[in-house]
């Protein structure tokens, strides 16, 4: 804050968020709102105008000056609650300086306007919980004040059928939970944020059992056991698929934040399961789908660097070592985290789709080469789930036009000196297929993986293949020649 603030009334502190001054005082998008409000109220009060001074805002023509101010108020709130959703969506996939700053704003302080930090009188909602406006405060409220102007009329007294029926209804719009987890008092408790969180090794058995059973109803697979009451490895397991594939539409339950992808059943996980039961939502699995096995570019690379098959060495969705000192800790097909920063590794792992908590695991090898990556990978293949079919093919088509660039340059860098080459987006798909092949497995260094390409000729490459001794050693898992000669595509 400015040692020597503006005067009432005229310029009240307002930041946008994630300014520098935003930074310094955690304005969230509702206080901004209530700070409109306090600047407009202050401004008419010394006789200056407010900000929306007139009825028309944004070419729409309002009954009152006061419908005005009430639409732009909308349009703030919206502005800054998307603001803050995309925050803590961010926060969820494991960014940490996203939760750092989310984490100053959960302990803010309000600005005043003589510089000082006081919590203000009214209450602040919880970050990412919706809250209500000024506006439709003020009309609850004055709902509940008395009025000369209101005739009271007497109306009949209801027959014993309706007062049950009224009575029944009362009961039901008391419960907050509104699917069949309405019948646990204590999930709607939870639901209310009076009950403690569910999570594995919980031992609250019947509200565990209901929880499972929505999962169950909603398409998520808790294997043989089912609805058994125990919160263990498949629930919770269950439970974060459902975190990260559900998108909230807010039409059953208003208020709520949900982001956080981890397996812990809090007061929104249970008010968005609940709402997804109730709007009849299902969960489609893909993630294991064998459609994933099949890449719409480098599929030669794709199948060369690792197998489906859990039982073999060359697993490619549990982390592994390549086995030589040039290689760090790979998960999929070939991603290799022993070139690449922490930061760029969660990046590229949680944009790829994997969990949030394994993708950090997997981040801590960034870096990593030959026995360090070795002894990384021995220490921790246990403790690190396999990632899904899915996530390794979104992974290896997300890294793949990286290596195109870089056969490309390396093409260029060997070839333009020659006559005889052919233009690299002129050349045979299958041949440019290879020499992306070639750099993926870091063969740079020399011209003739190259020059053998860029006469555009397959039987030319595949002789050169099979007559170096290095490359054909390779060949039992790359299929390299065979590839060019049109077999096993």
């Amino acid at each position: 804050m400015s040692s020597n603030p503006p005067p009432k009334g005229r310029n009240y502190p307002f930041a946008q968020r994630g300014s520098a001054f935003w930074e310094k005082c955690h304005v969230t998008y509702d206080q901004a709102v209530d700070m409109f409000y306090d600047q407009t109220a202050m401004q008419q009060y010394l006789g200056h105008d407010p900000i929306v001074y007139s009825m028309v805002y944004k070419r729409v023509k309002y009954p009152s000056i006061f419908d005005a101010q009430k639409a732009y108020s909308q349009d703030q709130n919206s502005l800054y609650q998307k603001k803050e959703q995309e925050q803590l969506e961010l926060e969820a996939k494991g960014f940490e300086e996203f939760k750092k700053k989310n984490d100053a704003i959960r302990g803010r302080l309000n600005p005043t306007e003589n510089g000082a930090a006081d919590p203000l009188g009214r209450p602040l909602k919880p970050m990412g919980d919706l809250s209500k406006g000024t506006f439709d405060q003020g009309i609850i409220e004055n709902a509940h004040e008395p009025s000369d102007r209101i005739e009271t009329k007497t109306s009949p007294a209801p027959s014993p059928q309706q007062a049950t029926e009224s009575a029944k209804n009362d009961s039901e719009d008391e419960l907050i939970l509104k699917s069949s987890l309405k019948q646990s008092k204590p999930l709607n408790e939870l639901a209310a944020g009076k009950f403690n969180a569910l999570k594995k090794g919980s031992i609250e058995t019947e509200e565990i059992k209901k929880v499972q059973q929505a999962l169950i109803d909603c398409g998520f697979n808790l294997g043989k056991f089912g609805a058994d009451g125990d919160f263990g490895r498949a629930t919770e397991g269950a439970v974060k698929q459902f975190q990260a594939h559900y998108k909230p539409t807010h039409t059953t339950h208003k208020s709520y934040q949900f982001g956080n992808v981890d397996g812990i059943v809090d007061k929104n996980t249970i008010l968005a399961l609940d709402e997804a039961i109730k709007e009849g939502w299902k969960f489609v699995d893909d993630e294991m789908d064998q459609k994933w096995l099949t890449v719409p570019k480098g599929q030669v690379t794709f199948n060369a660097e690792g197998n489906d098959a859990e039982s073999s060495n060359y697993f490619s969705r549990k982390i592994h070592w390549p086995g030589n000192s040039n290689s760090g800790v790979t998960i999929g097909r070939g991603y290799d985290c022993g070139n690449r920063s922490q930061e760029e590794v969660l990046a590229d792992l949680t944009n790829a789709g994997v969990f949030p908590d394994i993708a950090k695991l997997i981040s801590e090898s960034a870096g990593l080469k030959g026995e360090n990556a070795s002894q990384f990978v021995n220490q921790n293949i246990n403790k690190i789930d396999a990632i899904t079919r899915k996530d390794q093919h979104n992974l290896f088509t997300s890294i793949y036009p990286e290596y195109e660039n870089r056969a490309k340059n390396n093409y260029w860098k060997w070839t333009k000196n020659k006559e005889s080459r052919v233009n690299w987006l002129e050349l045979d798909s299958k041949i440019r297929d290879i020499l992306v092949d070639f750099v993926y497995q870091g063969f740079t260094k020399g011209p003739k993986p190259m020059t053998k390409g860029m006469l555009n000729d397959r039987q030319v490459l595949i002789d050169y293949i099979e007559g170096s001794s290095v490359l054909n050693s390779y060949e039992s898992g790359r299929q390299r020649a065979n590839y060019l000669r049109g077999q096993g595509e």
